[in-house]
């Protein structure tokens, strides 16, 4: 097929390619009769002569299907109820079966079916009368002469009619297939392979300084917890694994307790025994070949972050994940996959996005089938490289059935139902092409909470005998073997808002600079490592970030605010002299600052070298002055980083310059006891610094810190709305 034969495909005849599921409808229980028989009271119905009513008068729900799957010498029993949304008269099931269906295509169009095909089989009287909104239950069985089919595998559709007099006369009140797979032996030479991809996620709790916001983690490792229930349903499937929750859960079994923020407060909680098992046992898991792939660390919104041009996120989150995992997990463990907040999105696959994902070094994406031309001949579905219309853009995929996907993670009130679909789905794969196997990729929700009932039915599905249960690293390791021409991809912009993710990068680089402060090297290395940490699980899609961030901001305002400038409100200085100021750190570490100051009009004052502080303890500094007449005038003075980085807010000096033009005076009154009579001024919030025409000359003695440009502006930042 030609370039522009493929591209005239339409985009709507994508379900006669992949897997295809029927709707969902509502369940009810059904007593026990007679095989072929009905319920007591029933009346007999009479013969069908009028056609199908404009609209569905009523619906067939699903109780049970036994066996699931036919074979030789096996009749099946199928039990339900009908129920009616008007008022029905002479209500009755007519069985009709349709012994094979030769296409995909065929198998959706059923699930929409108004009228039933293939040849009557039986019918079954249910009741003389039925209430709108009422039900009536029925129970019919079909013979194992009339389902013996050949040697290979295929799919039946039985129709279950319901039939009813109201004021159009009698008529078919509503339609329900079924389809019945037929396997003729044990096993299926050539079956289908079926990857399910369960992610691992939670939503990320922990700030820079390693306290957590609350205890949900927690409780989702617990027994019985979501994270169990997950590391439990994708038992033999592939688990997608966030390392941001392995380095969590590891906080958390550390044995000398982990952090909780508590009333702003950080308060040192237990080792968390559970948080210890879940993570042994995530451990074993990622031990098993093919078991384990990884999302991006913090699971980025990567949408977003394209959106927002910050590419380079993406990057850092694929690297951090590799490298997290080696260290909690399992050496080896790759981002292999680019895979879909949901079955259906295509956010992975627009051009923008997917070239981000190829330069994080990720050359695989999961596309919704949705989006491809039907396979040709005897070419399988997944995996295939997509180009995109009217562009050079070419992406290696893997289809993620969609449907299927959707379906069994949210059955709605038909589990029963839903599962024979799935069943029958699965089994047209191998139907359709039984001399070469295809594969089938599943992925689940990222918010997914396993129930027991989507753990049988997935189960159930997985145990059919034309399903080759497999991983995603085998499906992403096979050959590409067919192009499919797509239509390009509208640009995805991903949940988090541009603005959000620019606070975000101010809130990270406030953090880095603030690093640089400690007077250890190792303490700002790893400090510096937080924040970029930090920076990723405040971009991942799911949580709630704007929380994380405005608890991180306050963290770091408290870290700022440890480093204080001490020296009287007012001041009276020497025209040509020295006046003390005092710098203190209240913190636990060694830190390194400098003192810079912007110029006046009437008096000039050095900024200091860079001054290491003891953790508790106080330094006096002298500062230098000059200036040209006497009088008052306000200067600015701001604390800076090694490298010249300003933080906090500045602090107001008011000064009173005396002996401009003469002998200098001594008029630095009692500067042994101004620590004492001082003005604790306290940094607690960060604000835009305004322009500082002229910072002064350098320090008397070591001059500007090493590194920097005195006349270099400030650096701006913001952390929770806050501008630097």
């Amino acid at each position: 097929m030609t370039r522009r034969a493929r591209a005239a495909v339409p985009a709507a005849a994508v379900l006669g390619a992949l897997l295809l599921v029927g709707p969902l409808g509502a369940v009810s229980a059904a007593p026990a009769s007679a095989p072929g028989g009905s319920t007591a009271g029933s009346a007999a119905p009479t013969s069908a002569t009028t056609g199908t009513p404009p609209a569905q008068q009523a619906s067939v729900v699903l109780r049970g299907v036994s066996p699931q799957v036919t074979r030789p010498g096996e009749g099946v029993t199928i039990t339900g109820s009908v129920v009616a949304s008007v008022p029905l008269t002479e209500v009755s099931v007519r069985v009709w079966l349709r012994r094979d269906v030769p296409a995909p295509a065929q198998l959706s169009t059923a699930r929409t079916a108004r009228r039933a095909e293939g040849t009557p089989v039986l019918q079954v009287p249910l009741v003389a009368s039925l209430a709108a909104d009422g039900s009536a239950r029925f129970r019919v069985t079909l013979p194992a002469d009339r389902l013996a089919g050949g040697p290979d595998v295929r799919v039946r559709l039985v129709y279950l009619e319901v039939r009813a007099r109201s004021g159009a006369g009698l008529h078919t009140a509503g339609v329900r297939a079924v389809p019945l797979p037929w396997a003729p032996a044990a096993e299926v030479q050539q079956a289908t392979s079926l990857a399910v991809v369960v992610p691992f996620t939670s939503a990320a709790r922990r700030t820079a300084d390693g306290a957590f916001l609350d205890d949900g983690l927690v409780r989702d490792a617990a027994p019985g917890g979501r994270l169990r229930r997950l590391l439990a349903a994708a038992d033999g499937q592939t688990l997608a694994v966030d390392p941001m929750v392995a380095e969590d859960l590891a906080v958390l079994a550390a044995p000398g307790g982990w952090p909780l923020l508590v009333g702003g407060r950080t308060v040192t909680q237990p080792q968390d025994p559970d948080a210890a098992a879940l993570l042994a046992d995530l451990k074993t898991r990622a031990a098993q070949a093919g078991a384990v792939t990884l999302l991006p660390y913090g699971d980025v919104d990567a949408a977003a972050l394209v959106t927002a041009g910050r590419r380079g996120d993406l990057t850092s989150a694929v690297r951090t994940a590799e490298r997290v995992a080696a260290s909690y997990l399992a050496p080896g463990l790759r981002v292999e996959v680019a895979l879909p907040e949901s079955a259906g999105s295509t956010s992975a696959l627009a051009t923008a996005v997917s070239g981000a994902w190829s330069a994080a070094g990720v050359r695989r994406v999961a596309a919704p089938d949705t989006l491809l031309p039907p396979a040709q001949g005897a070419e399988p579905p997944s995996p295939v490289t997509l180009e995109v219309a009217d562009s050079a853009t070419e992406v290696p995929a893997l289809a993620v059935s969609t449907e299927l996907s959707d379906a069994l993670v949210a059955p709605g009130a038909d589990p029963v139902g839903t599962l024979q679909d799935a069943l029958g789905a699965t089994a047209m794969h191998t139907a359709e092409l039984p001399s070469r196997p295809r594969g089938v990729l599943l992925v689940l929700p990222r918010d997914w909470d396993p129930r027991a009932s989507w753990v049988t039915a997935l189960r159930a599905v997985l145990r059919a005998p034309w399903v080759l249960p497999t991983t995603l690293h085998a499906l992403a390791t096979e050959p590409v073997t067919r192009t499919a021409v797509v239509d390009e991809v509208p640009a995805a912009r991903g949940a988090l808002a541009r603005a959000y993710l620019q606070q975000v990068a101010r809130h990270a680089l406030a953090g880095a600079a603030f690093a640089r402060v400690l007077g250890s090297t190792g303490d700002a290395q790893r400090l510096t490592r937080a924040y970029a940490l930090e920076q990723l699980r405040l971009e991942a899609r799911s949580g709630d970030g704007p929380a994380l961030l405005r608890a991180s901001s306050e963290a770091l305002d408290a870290r700022e605010s440890s480093i204080e400038v001490v020296v009287n409100s007012r001041v009276t200085v020497p025209a040509s002299g020295r006046f003390p100021v005092t710098l203190r750190n209240t913190s636990s570490r060694r830190v390194r600052v400098a003192l810079w100051f912007d110029g006046s009009v009437r008096v000039r004052l050095r900024n200091t070298g860079v001054v290491s502080i003891a953790p508790g303890k106080p330094v006096t500094v002298e500062i230098a002055t000059a200036s040209s007449a006497n009088g008052r005038a306000t200067v600015q003075a701001f604390l800076v980083t090694p490298n010249g980085k300003p933080f906090g807010t500045p602090v107001f000096l008011h000064l009173t310059v005396r002996g401009a033009g003469g002998p200098a005076k001594a008029v630095v009154g009692g500067a042994a006891v101004v620590f004492v009579l001082a003005l604790s001024l306290r940094i607690v919030r960060r604000r835009r610094l305004p322009g500082i025409p002229e910072r002064g000359t350098g320090s008397v003695d070591a001059g500007p810190p090493s590194g920097t440009d005195e006349q270099e502006a400030p650096v701006t930042g913001a952390r929770g709305g806050a501008q630097r």
